[in-house]
């Protein structure tokens, strides 16, 4: 060993997925294969994340068993998906991201006609399993539908000026002229609903679900404004037969607007998702444990800051005092990560090729450890 190395310190790896191509769980065992050439294993703790997103079902499992339920749902461009959602304890856990995330889509992105009824269907197969709470994951949509695909799956039926049903997707809620309540699946209300959210974006505006999110969907400038319109719309017609409006309540634009759906039309409660999750795992303690912690994210950019898990976990590493390190595939290389609390961000992809198990591998092993210097 090293001299550098002859300090036992303890290292914790908690990660978030890269959306579309590595698990938490798997890039997790690739930075610890990687520091495991430098330190003895028994230094290393491993800790996959999730914030709402990918890996929500999975981390929670890790944390409090339960039972995996599989089925098969329609994905965001009606492809069939193999879905699944957990039962533990008293709660079923749904997670968008396994139904209708942009990871079910292998050809071309569609962000006017991706939907979330696979979610809905999910939610609805809950329904027939004696739980109170229904916990739902939002993030890593494909979608920008205000959740209305999964609330049609539930019963509630969008329409437009001529009393017929909207096509699913985003880009038909302009036409949107009343929304029907009155075939809503029931058995949703005697449930607690809690939505996980991973980001705190309103719904509307240049902070909102179209405007942030819906370039990363494959929008255009002119599909973002045609996506901003239909949930403008939605919002206002929700508002009218619910007399209340969230539209500006932090957290609404998660998952293209799913949280601003569920929280209105089934008196859903957002949460932070990185926060629930950070309760359920003890991640506090693990921090104060460790030396060193490092984390991971596809792309590390200003929306890493807005609630997902890597500015989450970054906050909870300065309260501690704890050194944190990212491993992101990409990353904008015009901000200073420093001000956002981070002590070091490693790029595990070179220009032009995507991220594997090797090249985060490769970058763990040279990691430069701050407590070492």
């Amino acid at each position: 060993m090293h001299e550098a190395h002859s300090k036992e310190i303890k290292v914790l790896i908690a990660p978030s997925a890269y959306k579309g191509s590595l698990s938490a769980f798997e890039i997790a065992k690739a930075i610890g294969s990687g520091l495991a050439t430098r330190i003895r294993s028994e230094q290393i703790k491993s800790m996959p994340l999730a914030d709402g997103g990918d890996d929500t079902i999975a981390t929670i499992h890790a944390c409090l068993g339960g039972i995996i339920r599989p089925l098969s749902v329609s994905g965001p461009l009606n492809e069939p998906v193999n879905s699944c959602w957990l039962k533990t304890n008293d709660c079923a856990v749904v997670e968008l991201a396994s139904s209708c995330g942009l990871a079910t889509i292998e050809g071309p992105l569609q962000p006017l006609l991706a939907h979330t009824y696979g979610l809905g269907e999910t939610i609805r197969d809950c329904l027939s399993e004696p739980c109170n709470k229904i916990v739902i994951g939002l993030g890593g949509s494909a979608s920008t539908d205000g959740g209305t695909g999964a609330l049609t799956a539930l019963g509630i039926k969008f329409l437009d000026a001529h009393k017929n049903a909207l096509p699913f997707g985003g880009g038909y809620l302009r036409d949107l002229a009343s929304i029907n309540m009155s075939a809503l699946d029931v058995r949703v209300l005697d449930k607690e609903i809690e939505i996980l959210a991973d980001v705190r974006s309103p719904l509307l505006g240049q902070k909102g679900a179209a405007s942030i999110f819906g370039p990363q969907k494959g929008a255009t400038k002119e599909e973002i404004e045609i996506l901003e319109l239909g949930l403008k719309q939605l919002a206002n017609k929700v508002a009218k037969i619910t007399h209340t409006d969230l539209r500006n309540v932090p957290g609404c634009g998660a998952a293209g607007g799913t949280a601003f759906g569920l929280a209105s039309l089934l008196n859903g409660h957002i949460k932070s998702g990185f926060a629930t999750l950070a309760k359920i795992m003890g991640l506090e303690q693990e921090i104060s444990d460790a030396d060193i912690v490092i984390t991971a994210e596809g792309k590390l950019d200003t929306q890493s800051f807005q609630g997902k898990a890597t500015g989450e976990l970054a906050k909870l590493c300065k309260n501690i005092g704890k050194p944190l390190l990212v491993l992101p595939a990409v990353y904008d290389e015009n901000i200073d990560w420093q001000a956002y609390g981070l002590a070091a961000v490693y790029k595990t992809a070179a220009i032009g090729q995507n991220a594997t198990i090797e090249s985060i591998a490769r970058t763990a092993a040279g990691l430069l450890l701050p407590i070492q210097e």
